[in-house]
C-alpha cells in the first residue's frame, strides 16, 4: 500500500485526516473498528482514536458500544440528508410524493438504504400528527416496518441479514426472514411492485410503500405513504387505484 496519509499533508492537517477517516467509514458496507480503520489508512491505531474521540462529540461519528464498531453519526446523517437533498432524483420525488400525498391528505415520507437500513430522508405531513415517533434520519426496523420488508424484497441476503444480526429486531428472531412465507411475501412485493400493510409497526395505521428501481432494477429509494386505517377507508379513490397511482408515481421519477 502506499504512504500513511499523515505524510506529505499541506492545510490543516488533522481536518485533512479526519476526512479521510470519515470517508472510509462512509464507503464501507458495515461499521469498522479501530484497528480495521488504522489498517486501511496505514495510520497507528492509537493515532486513529484521537481522530475517533473528537469525530464523535461532533457527532459526525458514533460508535456502538456492544461492538465497538464506528459508522456515521446523527450530523452524519444530517450532512448526507442535505447532499442527497441536492440530488434531481430526489427533488422529483418530494415534488410528486408531495403532491400526491397532499391528494388525499396522506403522510408521506422518502427513504433511502444505509450501513443501519432504510433512513428516512424526506417527510411530510399532510393527514396531521399521528402521534408516532418519527423524524428525519430516522433508521426503520427491517422486519418490523413496511418500507423495512419492501427494501428486504430488493436488497441482496447477505445486505439484510447483516443490518438484522448487527441490530436485533424487537418482534422477529432474524431467522424470520429465511422462512418459506416471509420470502413467498418478498416475491408477491417483487411482482406487484408494492406492499401494504396495517398494524406495522403501529396499530391503528396503514402504510403502502413502492420502490424507486433504477435500471439495474436495484432499489434506490422508497417512497411511503401512510395514516390512520379507518380514515384510508373514508378516501373516495379505490385503494387500488391510489396504489396505481403511486407506483406510477415511483416509475417516472427518472425522467
Amino acid at each position: 500500500m502506499g504512504r500513511s496519509i499523515l505524510e506529505n499533508k499541506r492545510g490543516i492537517q488533522s481536518v485533512e485526516v479526519a476526512s479521510e477517516i470519515l470517508k472510509v467509514i462512509c464507503s464501507s458496507p458495515k461499521p469498522l473498528s479501530l484497528s480495521e480503520i488504522a489498517d486501511i489508512l496505514q495510520i497507528v491505531p492509537g493515532s486513529v482514536h484521537i481522530y475517533l474521540v473528537s469525530l464523535m462529540r461532533t457527532g459526525l461519528l458514533k460508535r456502538d458500544e456492544t461492538t465497538l464498531e464506528y459508522e456515521p453519526g446523527a450530523l452524519g446523517l444530517r450532512l448526507g440528508i442535505s447532499h442527497f437533498n441536492k440530488n434531481q432524483l430526489i427533488i422529483n420525488g418530494k415534488i410528486r410524493l408531495s403532491a400526491f400525498a397532499e391528494k388525499y391528505e396522506l403522510n408521506a415520507f422518502i427513504s433511502m438504504w444505509s450501513n443501519e437500513g432504510p433512513s428516512v430522508i424526506f417527510y411530510k405531513e399532510f393527514a396531521g400528527f399521528l402521534n408516532i415517533s418519527f423524524k428525519l434520519g430516522l433508521t426503520l426496523s427491517l422486519l418490523e416496518t413496511t418500507v423495512g420488508q419492501l427494501y428486504c424484497a430488493y436488497k441482496s441476503p447477505e445486505e439484510v441479514l447483516n443490518i438484522i444480526e448487527k441490530k436485533p429486531q424487537k418482534k422477529y428472531k432474524s431467522s424470520h426472514y429465511s422462512t418459506a412465507d416471509f420470502q413467498n411475501m418478498l416475491k408477491d412485493i417483487r411482482k406487484n411492485k408494492h406492499l401494504m400493510l396495517d398494524n406495522t409497526p403501529t396499530n391503528g395505521i396503514t402504510a403502502i410503500a413502492v420502490p424507486v428501481l433504477d435500471k439495474s432494477n436495484s432499489i434506490s429509494l422508497a417512497l411511503t405513504v401512510f395514516t390512520e386505517t379507518e380514515k384510508l377507508k373514508t378516501i373516495s379513490t379505490p385503494i387500488n387505484q391510489l396504489i396505481e397511482e403511486l407506483i406510477y408515481i415511483s416509475e417516472n421519477l427518472y425522467e
